[in-house]
């Protein structure tokens, strides 16, 4: 794997399909994705004043689904 000059090897990008914005968060390790995704949603509410109500991940796992819709939902 090759790591960047801050030694992460993940990237991680979310889109809003109606604004058509994406935002891409760096990571050193996967199990930082949720953390990330926090982040985003925290972005995405302070900045545009809504809130995430659908979630479409690729490549996930099905626990790795499963956690994101439950942080969704709460």
């Amino acid at each position: 794997r090759t790591e960047s000059l801050q030694h992460n090897v993940y990237m991680i990008t979310f889109t809003d399909a109606a604004a058509r914005h994406s935002s891409t968060y760096f990571m050193k390790t996967r199990s930082a994705a949720l953390d990330r995704f926090k982040q985003y949603e925290s972005l995405v509410e302070t900045q545009l004043g809504r809130r995430i109500k659908a979630l479409h991940v690729d490549n996930a796992n099905d626990d790795g689904q499963k956690t994101y819709t439950k942080t969704t939902q709460a």
